[in-house]
Order: structure tokens, then sequence, then C-alpha cells
């Protein structure tokens, strides 16, 4: 991965059991690998439409990373839903050789056509998220590995091989998924 993480997160929860962020994650991984990131936090569809945009028109990032509360195939805005169907319309199919991750739990609790067709519909080469539940440090370690893995190997079948060999447990348990 040779450049930036563009990296969406929803709005903070006023709940204390709720005070991590992406941004931690994406901070450790910055320290550890040297990958760099930008950081939003999002509130609005229209905020999150004109970052996604945003997205779309640069080539200055290689990831989108979304990070929002989710349930099976859509994620939440302040008080309204997002589906991934929506993400893939606006994406209109341009965000080829780039890599879409949902770190949303639950988000990816799709079947597998729907998630590769979301993969095909943004045009993005890798597609990876969750299918289970997230918790904060659990998810740490995985997406330290991840990212790690990422920029170091280039092909999907390199990725997905040794992440399932360095992070077996967490990808079962976290219920990971990759589509490439």
């Amino acid at each position: 991965m040779s450049n930036k993480i563009l990296c969406l997160e929803g709005e903070k929860s006023s709940s204390p059991h709720e005070k991590q962020s992406v941004q931690t994650i994406l901070e450790c991984i910055q320290a550890s690998s040297g990958i760099p990131f930008e950081h939003h936090r999002i509130a609005t569809r229209a905020e999150l439409e004109h970052r996604l945009s945003m997205f779309g028109r640069s080539k200055t990032y290689s990831m989108l990373y979304l990070g929002f509360r989710a349930s099976a195939g859509k994620f939440e805005l302040a008080r309204e839903q997002f589906t991934l169907a929506e993400l893939a319309e606006l994406s209109e199919g341009r965000w080829d050789n780039r890599l879409l991750h949902l770190g949303c739990g639950n988000i990816l609790k799709i079947p597998p056509k729907q998630i590769e067709a979301l993969r095909r519909a943004t045009g993005v080469s890798i597609l990876s998220g969750y299918a289970g539940p997230l918790s904060f440090f659990p998810t740490l370690i995985l997406e330290m590995s991840f990212l790690e893995i990422l920029n170091t190997y280039r092909t999907p079948a390199a990725i997905a091989k040794h992440l399932g060999e360095q992070q077996k447990f967490w990808v079962k348990e976290l219920a990971f998924k990759m589509s490439a």
C-alpha cells in the first residue's frame, strides 16, 4: 500500500463504554508501519457523499476505511441508515485498484455473492470487513496485522494466506471477510 488511507468514521457516541476510535487504531498503525492516514468524523449524508466523491476523484488515497455503527448490509449516519447498495452507487465504479475496508461490526453479514457484487460495483481490487461484532482490542490486533500485510504483500492470495497464518484466531472470532 503506497498511498494513504482515507478514514471516515461516524460521530462519537456519548456512552462511556464507546470511547475508542478508529483513529486510535490508525495512529498505532502509522507509528509502527509508517502508513499515513487522514481521518474525518462524519455526521450527515451530505458530508459522507462529499468525502466519498473526494475519494473517487483523488488518487492520493489507496484505501477507504469506513468505521461506523452497522448491521448487515448498512451503517448508521446519525439518525439514518446508509446501505452498501447506496455506497456502490456513489462510487460509480471508479474506485479501481484501491481497497475498501469496512471496519464496521456485522456489516458483511450478507451472502458472499452480495459481497462480491459490492466489490465489482465499486471497482475496488480488495474489499474487506466483518460479519461479526467487534471489540476494540481484538480489532486493533487484527487490523494492525492486516494493514501491515497489505503493506508487504501485493497479491490478494498472498494477503489472505499470510493473514490466515498470522491471525487465524481473530479472523475467525471477528468473522473477517475479504473479497478480491
